[in-house]
Order: structure tokens, then C-alpha cells, then sequence
């Protein structure tokens, strides 16, 4: 499947970064076509930046620039990612963003986009709490019941499950995975 011609390459990129009591969160969505000689173009390009509130996980700033677009009047669809502040980006996330910036309210680059942010930022709230906490900073991870907003997102963090099972035993995430066995923290303890 590697010899074919390509048609087209989608990448998308999110960084999140620590803004004091806001996690800052940059995403860019990519879609390239490719000609039949193999040359590339850049059929789409947008960025969105959000600020997220550490207190409460809601997004207190959202902002989206779109630099490559098939349309003359892409653009503007920009400021429709405003009406994504005020919400929680904790569970029911990506069905309210959608009812608040889908279909016809936006642009369905910049929703997809912002339905893949959720994930990524609560894996970067826990790695900027666990590193704040290693730095002697604030409360540890498991002090402020992190692990309860992974509830029932895989089977892993099932209610109940394993993951439950690791924290209720003193497993903090340390940076260092795969995460031993339970039986394994079981022994530890």
C-alpha cells in the first residue's frame, strides 16, 4: 500500500503549554492534495488556540486563524470558535462544541479539530499537575481526583477497573510507562 500514488495527507498537531492558571492549548489541522505528478498543495490550514482554566477546565479564550481554505469567504468562520468559551472540556465536551460551532455554525475543519483538543488536554492537565507536584508546587494528582475525569473513557479507566484499582492503592503517574501491573503495586505496598 506504500507504492500508490498519494491523494491526500491530513496531520494534525497539538501543543499544550503552561500559562500559569491556564493551560494553553495550540492546534493546527493540515489537509494536502496531491496533482497526478505527485506535486502537493495545501488545500487547508487552521489553527486554533484555547485557554483552559485550571480551576475549572472551562475555556476562557477561544481563538482560530485559517491561512490556507478553498473558499474566499472561509475565513469567516473564525470567530465562531468563540462561542466554545464558558464550556467544560470535561465529559459531554465534543457533543456541546458541536451543537455550538457544527455544520453550518462553523467550519468543519476547525470542529474536528476541536473534538480531538478534549483528549489531548486532559492528558496535559495531568502532566502539568504531576509536574508541578514533582516540583514541590502544588497538590499531587492524586490529591485533587484527576483520575475521576478518565472515569469510563477506556477500559482501563472503567468504573471500578484497573486504573481506579492502581490510584486507590497510592499509584501516582510518574512519567515513567507502561505503568506496572496492579499485582506489581499490590507487592509495593
Amino acid at each position: 500500500m506504500t507504492n500508490e500514488p498519494l491523494v491526500h495527507h491530513r496531520t494534525i498537531e497539538l501543543t499544550s503549554r503552561d500559562g500559569g492558571d491556564h493551560l494553553l492549548m495550540h492546534g493546527e489541522i493540515h489537509d494536502q492534495r496531491f496533482r497526478p505528478d505527485g506535486e502537493a498543495w495545501s488545500m487547508h490550514r487552521m489553527l486554533l488556540d484555547l485557554e483552559i482554566a485550571l480551576a475549572d477546565t472551562t475555556i476562557t479564550s477561544a481563538r482560530s486563524t485559517m491561512h490556507d481554505y478553498p473558499h474566499t469567504e472561509c475565513p469567516s468562520a473564525e470567530s465562531s470558535v468563540q462561542a466554545l468559551e464558558g464550556l467544560s472540556i470535561t465529559r459531554g465536551f465534543t457533543r456541546a462544541a458541536r451543537e455550538r460551532i457544527g455544520g453550518p455554525l462553523g467550519c468543519d475543519h476547525v470542529s474536528h479539530l476541536v473534538s480531538v483538543v478534549a483528549p489531548a488536554a486532559i492528558q496535559a492537565l495531568g502532566g502539568l499537575r504531576s509536574r508541578r507536584a514533582a516540583a514541590g508546587g502544588e497538590t499531587g494528582p492524586r490529591d485533587d481526583g484527576w483520575w475521576q475525569r478518565l472515569r469510563n473513557t477506556c477500559h482501563i479507566w472503567a468504573h471500578g477497573g484497573v486504573g481506579e484499582q492502581k490510584v486507590e492503592i497510592g499509584w501516582v503517574p510518574s512519567g515513567s510507562y507502561p505503568a506496572p501491573p496492579i499485582s506489581e503495586l499490590r507487592q509495593r505496598r
